[in-house]
Formats: structure tokens, C-alpha cells, sequence
């Protein structure tokens, strides 16, 4: 067969064509590529947003249980204080009450062994007799005794 001769811009023309296919071609595979590379990128931002998520929640938890045991220590250290203070104040109390108690005994004491001067006959005790003329003197000019005596009485 005989190739008839072709003109020079059919020529150019076919080159370009085939040019132009190349390079469809590099653009398609560049595109699956490109696709490839954004899927890839895609997985991996997943799985670190889901790493980042479940750290999160880890740490979270774990933030979590430290202060539950760290409130829970420190509940029990305060309890252990105020039971060591109220021990010391019911000490204190019962210290507080047993001297009370013997001030108490220590007066009754006192009070019974107090001296009374004895009553009289008629009943007045000779202080309170005693007061008694004092105060008559004053209000009122001297009476013999035999006078007080029968006011007394009366």
C-alpha cells in the first residue's frame, strides 16, 4: 500500500493530537494519584480524630479517678483529724466536769464546816440580832435592851 503523501498541518495536527493524549493521560493518572493521596489523607485524619477521641477519653478517666481518689484520701485524712479533735474535747469536757465536780464537793465541804453562831432562845441567831440593833440605832434614838428584846419577841 501506498501512503499518500499527507499535508504538513494534518501532520501537525496529529502530533498535537497525540501530544494531547499524552498528556489527558498524565492528567487522569495525576488525578487517580491525587485521589489516592486525598483518600489516604482522609484515613488518616480519621484515625487520628478517633486516637485523639479515645486519649481524650483517657485521659479524662484518668483525670477523673485521680481526683475521686485524691478527694477520697483527703475525706479520709479530715476525718481522722476531727475524730483526734473531738477526742481532745470530750477529753477536755470530762477534764472540765471532773473539776467542776470537785469544786463542788469542795464547797459542800466548806458549807458544813462552817461555824454558825448558835440561835437563841427566842429563835434570832446573834447576827442577825446583832444586825438588827444596828439598824434601830440608827433610825431611831437608844432604847434600853429590855425594849429590844421585847420587839423581838413580838
Amino acid at each position: 500500500m501506498l501512503t499518500l503523501p499527507q499535508n504538513p498541518v494534518i501532520i501537525n495536527l496529529h502530533r498535537e493530537v497525540a501530544e494531547l493524549r499524552k498528556a489527558t493521560l498524565q492528567i487522569a493518572k495525576d488525578w487517580i494519584e491525587m485521589t489516592s493521596m486525598m483518600s489516604a489523607m482522609k484515613d488518616q485524619q480519621y484515625n487520628f480524630i478517633r486516637r485523639l477521641d479515645s486519649d481524650f477519653v483517657s485521659m479524662s478517666d484518668f483525670l477523673q479517678n485521680s481526683v475521686k481518689v485524691s478527694l477520697e484520701e483527703e475525706c479520709i485524712r479530715n476525718d481522722q483529724r476531727f475524730t483526734k479533735m473531738h477526742k481532745m474535747i470530750e477529753g477536755f469536757r470530762d477534764e472540765f466536769l471532773g473539776i467542776k465536780e470537785m469544786i463542788q464537793m469542795q464547797g459542800e465541804l466548806i458549807e458544813k464546816n462552817i461555824e454558825r453562831p448558835p440561835p437563841l432562845v427566842d429563835g434570832w441567831s446573834q447576827t442577825e440580832r446583832d444586825m438588827i440593833v444596828k439598824r434601830r440605832t440608827r433610825e431611831a434614838p437608844m432604847k434600853p435592851s429590855d425594849e429590844v428584846s421585847a420587839d423581838n419577841e413580838a
